[in-house]
């Protein structure tokens, strides 16, 4: 009973972590940037929810440099 109880707990936050990225990768594709993701795992889904922030660092500096430039307002 114990093991089931553990492995349910388990597989629950599995899945709250990896509904969270999703949600922060959904507000990173609809351009709001500021939005910084937690990443406290150490495992797949960390990896993937590092991912998210890299490129959200990405599109920041991207646009950042296309509004100095003049070519994006």
């Amino acid at each position: 009973l114990a093991a089931v109880g553990a492995s349910w707990l388990t597989q629950r936050r599995l899945v709250t972590d990896l509904a969270q990225a999703g949600h922060v990768a959904a507000r990173v594709a609809e351009g709001r940037l500021d939005e910084v993701p937690p990443s406290t795992r150490a495992d797949e889904v960390g990896d993937g929810v590092n991912l998210v922030r890299a490129a959200k660092g990405d599109a920041v500096a991207v646009l950042q440099m296309a509004r100095s430039s003049g070519d994006f307002r």
